[in-house]
């Protein structure tokens, strides 16, 4: 990134930059030790956004971890190594990360109606965001409604349900390859008179999936180490669904 900005391939204002605090980093010292280590690795001067990953903290290690595996701590019991630090006390520290001008933006991750109102309830910075996973077969309506009506807005990650087991084609995972959800995907874009005879029904599910994380106001989050696949995702355009295909993709989420 940081060559990137150098090179004037692209501006430092035009990204937005987004990291999180791990189970294990909530105590406030690590909080803002670990985010400083995180802004001088990627050296790019701030964060844009810093959100908590999960709503649980896990026991520190105190030493450096540098392989992802150790990421995922085990206790004695083979279990997490839970601790008793209230999320109230992890979002304070993220605003003084703030004021200390390590990032600009704080928010939540993974987080449920009622905790995100205990953090609304005592905190001097509001959420900026929520980052939680939405598709059609997890909709997360009611969630979605109240981070509208308190200014949060919706990342939206895994739009295309990606680890979802789908009994209509069992040899995959994900929304994405659902049989019927692609069959419907084809018909929409039929009916747009605009057609790629060589199109499948995988790439036509995935566009209408990205589409509707935008028509229903989520930022969606795609995904893909493929630089063709990442081209092409951007160039989704937002919305425009027809309202019965989106009737029909609230099914989805009631089935």
């Amino acid at each position: 990134i940081d060559e990137s900005i150098s090179e004037n391939v692209v501006k430092r204002e035009d990204l937005y930059v987004v990291s999180k605090v791990w189970n294990y980093g909530h105590s406030p010292e690590h909080v803002l030790s670990s985010t400083a280590a995180t802004v001088a690795a990627l050296r790019v001067g701030y964060l844009d956004c810093l959100l908590i990953h999960w709503p649980v903290a896990w026991e520190h290690p105190q030493k450096d971890l540098t392989r992802r595996e150790d990421m995922f701590l085990k206790n004695g019991d083979g279990g997490a190594p839970v601790v008793d630090i209230p999320l109230t006390t992890t979002y304070a520290a993220m605003e003084e990360c703030v004021a200390k001008g390590l990032t600009k933006d704080i928010g939540l991750s993974n987080f449920t109606i009622e905790q995100i109102q205990t953090i609304l309830d005592s905190c001097k910075i509001k959420p900026a965001a929520l980052q939680v996973e939405v598709h059609p077969s997890l909709p997360q309506a009611e969630l979605r409604s109240f981070c509208k009506a308190n200014g949060i807005a919706v990342m939206a990650y895994c739009p295309l349900g990606i680890g979802y087991s789908d009994p209509s084609n069992p040899t995959t995972t994900g929304v994405v390859h659902n049989k019927d959800l692609q069959e419907l995907a084809l018909a929409a874009e039929k009916a747009t008179g605009s057609v790629d005879p060589k199109r499948t029904g995988l790439a036509a599910a995935a566009d209408l999936l990205l589409r509707w994380s935008s028509q229903v106001g989520c930022v969606c989050l795609s995904k893909s180490g493929n630089p063709t696949r990442i081209e092409a995702n951007a160039k989704v355009p937002f919305g425009g669904i027809p309202d019965e295909t989106m009737a029909a993709l609230e099914a989805f989420g009631k089935a």
